[in-house]
Order: structure tokens, then C-alpha cells, then sequence
């Protein structure tokens, strides 16, 4: 029998099973062949009817339904722990297993509850300078623009970001954890009636589309600058962009500016931009519908011709997506800022 066999056989990975036959070899006796023992196994479909290892609380024992009616009982433990729980039943048991019971038993899960510190009176006055400064926009004057990482092929992994009150994280499911998968990222840019080129973040890479598309439009935009001026587009246009963006670095690297760098850059400062401030960026929800479409096609591989059908296929149902839906989206903006002011 091949180690690919018994791989299959055991269901374990080919470089698992040729470590285990090495050890195994090494630590025999004297006269004592492995190969007898393999050739004895027969290859076939196996199906485990129970763990090689039986659990020590399997689901329906005593000890998991008590756990359970304990943690449903009162308001008081609705708010301890399930390894606290564990303890007030009298069932000696690790935290990780009171956890798996009651995670994998009974569909229950905790929450510990992250209180943000509350504000101080300088720093709601600064988050209602920057609202009141918003609503005074006009909505057409800003531009949304972000960039989004889409995994395709992999497992889903826990969020590790914020979570709506009683939603599972545990409820997206989990393909298999060998399954090769491909990360790419893009970026794309919105704006009331508008949306912008959607691109492959290769921009630091010569040769590809979205080099030559940025180096064209930097010389443009240093050209103008030289020859016409920063101010130039506001007489234009009769009003002023505002660009939302969700780069910390970017963030960072304009508030590093003086005066007069940012002047020469064309850069028009908003009012004092708080810390940990909320993130109003409504180009977010347009990667959320990107993610639910690209669910129903079927990737194979991790190529880069694999890659490249991706974005080609990010591309058209970016310009497929309704330019209603968009605007939505961006009336969204002066929405939330009204709801931060209540």
C-alpha cells in the first residue's frame, strides 16, 4: 500500500503518515516489520459511526444538560461565563471544554460585552463640530473611495472586528481547512450619481494596467499644477471635493502636511478631526454586495490566471451594480451624521 493510500485510508495528510511510519520503524523491535501491519490495512470508505477518543461529556449526558439549564435560568447567569457555569454545577471540567459543550451541545455562545470609554465634554463638542461641518455640505461633494480585500476559495475565520449585538460568529460555515484559497485586493471609488474606476491594487508594480493608469495621471496632475495651479478646479467646478477615505496612512500622512505643503498639494483642511472617530465611509456596503455576488460563481486553483478571472469578474459586476443602489448608498452619509447629532 502507497502512502497515498493510507493517507486516504486514515484520513490524514501524506507527510503525517510517512512521519508516523518513520517513527513507528525507528522505535520497533528487533525483527519487527511496520510493512506487515500496513499491508493488513484494507483501503475503502470509511465511515466513523464514533471519535477514536470518546468524549467525556458526550451530548445528552447528565452533566451537559445541567450546564445548560443552569446558564438558562436566571438573569444572573445569563452573564457569567460557561466555565463559571461549569463550576456552580460541581462539574470538573477545562474552560476549552465547557466552552466546546456548550458551543457544540446546545448552540450557545458568550459574548463579553466591550463598554468604549465614555466621552469627555471636549470630545463630544469636537464629534459635533465635525457633524454640523458635514450637514453643511452638499451630499454631491463627497467622494468615497476605499480599498477591500476578497478572499475566495478559503475557510471563513472568526471576525475579529465588531459584532452586532446577539449575532453568532460561529454561524457562517467553515469549508474544508485544506482548501487552497487566493487574496486579492481592490479599490474603488463612489460618489452621488458616479462611480468610479474599480482596479487591481497593483499600482506599484511596472507594467501593469494600473501603473501605467496612475503614472499617466500623476504627470497630468503635476503638469497642471505647474502650469495652471491648485485653485484652478474650484473655479471650474464652482465648489470644492471631499475626499472620505478609509486609509489610516493617508489620514496620517495629511495631518503631517503644514499649511503650507498641503496649499501647494491643494489640499483643503476640514474642521478638527476627532480621535476614534466613527467611520461613515458608505462605499463599505458596495463591497458587502461585491462579497454576496462573487459567493455564486466557482474559482478553481490559485493561479494567476485564476486570479486574473476574479478581477475580471469583480470588474463587470462592479459595472453591473445599479447606480441607484449607489446613491443610496451615499444619501446614507448625511443620514448618519444626523443620528450622531441625536
Amino acid at each position: 500500500m502507497t502512502f497515498d493510500q493510507l493517507s486516504i485510508c486514515l484520513e490524514v495528510k501524506k507527510e503525517t503518515a510517512q512521519q508516523v511510519f518513520k517513527k513507528i520503524a525507528e522505535c520497533s523491535l528487533p525483527g519487527y516489520r511496520i510493512q506487515d501491519m500496513v499491508a493488513t490495512v484494507e483501503l475503502g470508505d470509511k465511515i466513523w459511526k464514533q471519535p477514536a477518543t470518546p468524549e467525556r461529556l458526550p451530548q445528552g449526558s447528565p452533566e451537559s444538560n445541567r450546564m445548560r439549564e443552569l446558564a438558562l435560568e436566571y438573569v444572573e447567569h445569563w452573564l457569567m461565563t460557561f466555565p463559571e457555569i461549569s463550576q456552580e454545577a460541581g462539574i470538573d471540567i477545562s474552560p476549552a471544554t465547557a466552552y466546546c459543550i456548550m458551543n457544540k451541545h446546545h448552540n450557545l455562545f458568550y459574548y463579553k460585552c466591550w463598554a468604549k470609554p465614555p466621552l469627555s465634554l471636549q470630545g463630544k463638542l469636537d464629534r459635533l463640530e465635525l457633524v454640523n461641518w458635514g450637514l453643511a455640505q452638499p451630499i454631491e461633494t463627497f467622494v468615497f473611495s476605499n480599498e477591500m480585500t476578497f478572499e475566495v476559495g478559503g475557510p471563513r475565520r472568526l471576525w475579529n472586528t465588531t459584532r452586532e449585538k446577539g449575532e453568532d460568529p460561529y454561524a457562517l460555515a467553515t469549508p474544508d481547512k485544506y482548501k487552497s484559497s487566493l487574496s486579492i485586493i481592490v479599490s474603488g471609488s463612489i460618489a452621488l450619481g458616479f462611480k468610479g474606476p474599480f482596479w487591481r491594487q497593483n499600482a506599484t508594480i511596472p507594467g501593469t494596467l494600473e501603473y501605467e493608469y496612475l503614472q499617466a495621471l500623476n504627470c497630468m496632475m503635476t503638469d497642471y499644477n505647474a502650469n495652471w495651479g491648485p485653485n484652478e478646479p474650484h473655479s471650474e467646478t464652482g465648489r470644492y471635493y471631499w475626499l472620505v477615505e478609509g486609509d489610516a496612512g493617508n489620514h496620517t500622512t495629511a495631518a503631517r502636511m503644514d499649511k503650507e505643503e498641503a496649499a501647494v498639494q491643494g489640499i483643503n483642511r476640514i474642521p478638527k478631526w476627532p480621535a476614534n472617530s466613527p467611520d461613515f465611509n458608505e462605499i463599505q456596503p458596495c463591497w458587502n454586495y461585491l462579497k454576496d455576488v462573487i459567493m455564486e460563481y466557482d474559482f478553481t486553483g490559485t493561479s494567476e490566471q485564476t486570479r486574473q478571472e476574479v478581477v475580471n469578474t469583480l470588474k463587470l459586476e462592479w459595472a453591473h451594480m445599479p447606480q441607484e443602489l449607489v446613491d443610496c448608498f451615499c444619501m446614507n452619509f448625511h443620514l448618519n451624521l444626523l443620528q450622531v447629532r441625536a
